[in-house]
């Protein structure tokens, strides 16, 4: 908890099933964003991460071969990969 890095972002998936153009049925990964409205048919569904908690207090720093380095801190962006589960 201690060494203020910033909390992870959350994110919400909606796996929605479609025909491609030869009749096989694909799924398709939709970012829905922090807030929506769908209309979902069976066998559809949502994934929703849910965002990490923070850190509070100075950054904490790494002694990597002998030279101080800020801990990295996650992309704002980072991608999840929503069908590793």
């Amino acid at each position: 908890m201690a060494g203020g890095s910033p909390a992870s972002c959350g994110v919400n998936y909606w796996i929605r099933k479609i025909k491609d153009e030869e009749g096989q049925i694909k799924e398709r990964v939709i970012n829905l964003g922090g807030k929506n409205t769908v209309h979902m048919k069976p066998g559809e569904r949502i994934i929703v991460c849910t965002p990490g908690g923070g850190g509070y207090g100075q950054v904490e720093e790494d002694n990597v071969d002998g030279e101080q380095q800020a801990t990295k801190r996650p992309k704002k962006n980072d991608a999840r990969d929503p069908t590793d589960h």
